[in-house]
């Protein structure tokens, strides 16, 4: 692979870097995310050192986005605060089948049916839940969940998870995806594979360091770092799971929002399914034998991977007239609002609800999110 010319024009040094910077990114995505690297690591490096040659040579080429920023920035001496738009609020647990069963009931109640309802069924990583936001494709700040309300900004960290694109492109699949929102928050979780953490412990008791208690403790602790270059130094990766404000874009289902995140270039979980029907949905999730093969899978594998057992996954509701979010929700139409029933199986994006429609949650079921049921039709 060629080296970078020394001597090229101002608009040949433009187009040049132009250039790298989309290989880069590229193969980032191919590695990182798609774990089908199309390079050797010799070649990549190739790439980065020329893109580093060339934005020496011609500093006012350097953008925030190049991906030679991502460690660079100087140690903060405190985190700023960042208010959410939309709240980012925890989860709640079901924790036994007479629950998730139950909770199917609300939902065919509310939804007043009796057909079969489809679920969006995925781990929950146990990790540092995280909002990415982009405008205009580009990777502007990121903040940690925080209260739900406001979290810490630490943009500069998440900058170097190389899993975490510094800008949004419509290219990485063959079929092209919606335009590119004008605005978009991303909902994710920052964590650190079993395999990997077990290495960075041993790597920290080499050096006499004490070794960390586990990986939420590690991927939280290294994300919450004041200077960058240790936080890159630490094997940080990403799983996105959802949205909070987005502008230019809707969509029917929670699926087509996962889809739509991937298609963007953002890392989404490889074992996330739809499952027809509470009783399949139920066999998933205690990995039963008898639940559809592609869904019997092996704890020790997905621990291996940094995740938990299915057994501990959350289950997100999905169906024709399913909103945009992080845990289990429901649609309905409600005067010219459609509500989402907040009762254990999760809580974000929750405002005061003023519907006329009962709530399936009962007496917990206070909450519920908002958005114009236009949307619905």
């Amino acid at each position: 692979m060629k080296r970078v010319p020394k001597r090229l024009t101002r608009k040949e040094a433009e187009a040049e870097a132009s250039r790298l910077r989309r290989d880069i990114e590229y193969h980032n995505y191919r590695y990182y995310v798609l774990d089908e690297p199309v390079i050797s690591d010799a070649d990549y490096d190739r790439l980065m050192r020329s893109l580093e040659e060339l934005e020496s040579a011609y500093p006012d080429l350097i953008t925030p986005e190049s991906p030679t920023q991502r460690v660079g920035a100087e140690p903060a001496k405190e985190f700023a605060t960042i208010t959410h738009r939309v709240p980012m609020l925890s989860l709640s647990n079901a924790f036994d089948a007479d629950e998730v069963i139950e909770f199917d009931n609300r939902v065919r109640k509310l939804l007043s049916t009796n057909k079969d309802i489809e679920y969006v069924c995925e781990p929950k990583i146990d990790g540092l839940a995280v909002e990415l936001v982009y405008e205009d494709g580009l990777f502007v700040n990121g903040s940690t969940r925080g209260d739900g309300y406001t979290g810490e900004e630490v943009t500069h960290n998440l900058r170097t998870v190389k899993s975490i694109p510094l800008s949004l492109s419509t290219k990485t699949e063959k079929k092209q995806p919606k335009a590119l929102p004008s605005r978009i928050e991303v909902r994710g979780e920052v964590f650190i594979p079993l395999r990997d953490f077990e290495r960075l412990n041993k790597s920290r008791e080499d050096s006499g360091k004490q070794p960390f208690a586990n990986p939420r403790n590690a991927a939280a602790g290294s994300l919450r770092q004041l200077d960058p270059k240790i936080t890159a130094s630490r094997p940080l990766d990403i799983f996105c799971y959802g949205v909070g404000e987005i502008e230019g874009v809707s969509f029917e289902t929670h699926m087509e929002t996962l889809k739509y995140l991937k298609m963007l270039g953002l890392k989404v979980n490889p074992l996330i399914r739809t499952i027809s029907g509470i009783n399949r949905t139920v066999e998933l999730l205690r990995g039963d034998s008898t639940a559809p093969r592609r869904g019997r899978l092996r704890d020790r594998r997905r621990c291996a991977q940094g995740k938990r057992p299915l057994s501990s996954a959350k289950t997100r509701h999905h169906n024709e007239k399913s909103a945009l979010g992080h845990c289990i929700q429901v649609r309905a139409k409600t005067g010219n609002h459609a509500c989402r029933r907040y009762n254990g199986w999760g809580r974000q994006n929750w405002r005061p609800y003023t519907g006329s429609l009962p709530c399936p949650g009962g007496g917990r079921g206070r909450y519920h999110r908002t958005r114009n049921a236009s949307q619905l039709r």
